[in-house]
C-alpha cells in the first residue's frame, strides 16, 4: 500500500542536470539564515497570507517544469527552497 500524497520520482532529471542545479543554487547572493541553516527562498514568500509567485531563476524554472512533467506533481511547482545544512548540523 502507498500514501497517496506522497511519491517518489527517481531519477527525474540527468546527473548533469543535477549538478548544473546545485552549482546554480549555490551561487545565489540572497541566502539568508534560519535556525541554524543557510536557505534561499525562490518564487515569493510561499506560505504567507497574500501569496502571490515571483519569477523564478531560469534554473530553478526549469527544474520546475522537469518536476511537473513527472506522475509525482499535479501542479507545477511555482516556488523552490533551498536549504544548506553545516556538515555537523542535522535537520
Amino acid at each position: 500500500d502507498t500514501i497517496p500524497e506522497i511519491f517518489y520520482a527517481a531519477e527525474w532529471i540527468t546527473a548533469a542536470e543535477e549538478r548544473a542545479a546545485i552549482r546554480a543554487a549555490r551561487a545565489g547572493a540572497d541566502w539568508v539564515t534560519v535556525r541554524g541553516r543557510r536557505l534561499r527562498r525562490l518564487g515569493g514568500p510561499a506560505g504567507e497570507p497574500g501569496f502571490a509567485p515571483e519569477p523564478l531563476p531560469r534554473w530553478a524554472a526549469e527544474l520546475c517544469a522537469a518536476a511537473g512533467r513527472t506522475d509525482a506533481m499535479r501542479d507545477r511547482p511555482n516556488h523552490v527552497l533551498v536549504n544548506e545544512y553545516e556538515s555537523d548540523g542535522s535537520i
